[in-house]
């Protein structure tokens, strides 16, 4: 995936849990299925997807799929990181919806660049990534 090491992939789903891999589906690898991470974090289901909707999480659902995927970039420690809500209301106010959010995260900021918004997110340029997902 594009934006995302597998040691980066490894390392935040090790947050959360050793030994369980991350869902890794062909765009989405380092997401969590709801029904892992409900288990993991000992919150049901339909608790996550209020979360969800109330903007405190960031989820996104393939096309064809029936389950929510939940980037583990977004947990540090096993809790959602506390920009997390900022990110998504940013996102929100702007008109950019799960998928276009999970994107603009995860792929380089630039031509010459592999930086990426999750890279400032992990370095804890949170004012940043607020910034560029409110530009678009």
């Amino acid at each position: 995936m594009e934006g995302l090491s597998a040691s980066t992939v490894g390392s935040l789903s090790s947050t959360l849990g050793r030994g369980v891999a991350p869902v890794d589906t062909s765009h989405y690898a380092g997401c969590l299925s709801e029904s892992w991470l409900s288990a993991r974090i000992a919150i049901d289901v339909p608790q996550l997807d209020v979360r969800r909707r109330g903007g405190e999480l960031l989820a996104v659902r393939p096309e064809g799929s029936d389950e929510w995927l939940y980037p583990a970039w977004q947990f540090d420690g096993g809790r959602v990181r506390p920009v997390v809500p900022r990110i998504v209301a940013a996102a929100r106010a702007n008109g950019i919806d799960e998928r276009r959010l999970y994107e603009l995260m995860t792929v380089r900021r630039g031509l010459g660049s592999s930086e990426t918004l999750v890279d400032l997110l992990l370095r804890g340029e949170d004012d940043r990534v607020v910034a560029a997902v409110t530009r678009g």
